[in-house]
Parts: structure tokens; C-alpha cells; sequence
């Protein structure tokens, strides 16, 4: 997980984002959503690559913040606030493109038990 507040570099192709940590090292994540939740955005992104401490499945949460343009991504901290944030997300991909019924689930909407 990017503990740090960051200024990211955001290059969106494919909607693969590269983000450059505190060592110039540069990572690619997929950026597979962004939601709006109790009027705070939050974008949702899963490793394009192979990163250490990253696994290929985890879903990374930041917060959005700044102006168009001038955005910043700060990680989320608070694990209720996370865990409220992915139900949220998990809920709006459900509606959008899964008609599971929760039990079983292979569409990929990680259902939390």
C-alpha cells in the first residue's frame, strides 16, 4: 500500500495509470473506477504489473481531491471509510454489469462475506 501523500504523475492510456513512488520508481495500475460517496470521490485502481507488497487481485482505494486538472489521489486510511467505499463500488459495478445473486459469484464483483 502507498502510505505516503503523493503528487502523482497521471497518464491515463487504456486506462492504465502510472504512478511514480517517493524513489522515481514508476507503477502501472489499472484505474477500473471512480465513484462519488457521501459528496468525496474515490477512484479505484488493481496493479498492471507486477508490484511488490501489491497483490494482482487487491483493489487500491484513494481518495480524489483538488480541482479538474489538479487532482490529487490520497490514500484512504480509515478502514471503515474503505470498507464502505468498496460496498458502494462493488454495488454500482453490480447494477451496472452483474446479475448474480451473491452465492458463487464468478462475475467479478467481489462480494464481501
Amino acid at each position: 500500500m502507498l502510505e505516503e501523500k503523493e503528487a502523482l504523475d497521471m497518464q491515463e492510456e487504456d486506462d492504465i495509470v502510472e504512478f511514480t513512488d517517493d524513489n522515481g520508481k514508476i507503477m502501472k495500475f489499472y484505474h477500473i473506477g471512480t465513484i462519488e460517496y457521501q459528496e468525496r470521490f474515490f477512484a479505484f485502481f488493481q496493479a498492471a504489473e507486477e508490484i511488490e507488497g501489491i497483490e494482482p487481485e487487491e483493489v487500491i482505494i484513494y481518495e480524489v481531491t483538488g480541482e479538474a486538472g489538479h487532482e490529487e489521489l490520497i490514500p484512504v486510511e480509515d478502514e471503515a471509510t474503505l470498507d464502505a467505499v468498496y460496498e458502494e463500488f462493488c454495488r454500482i459495478l453490480e447494477e451496472d454489469d452483474c446479475d448474480c445473486d451473491d452465492e458463487g459469484c464468478d462475475c467479478g464483483c467481489h462480494h464481501h462475506h
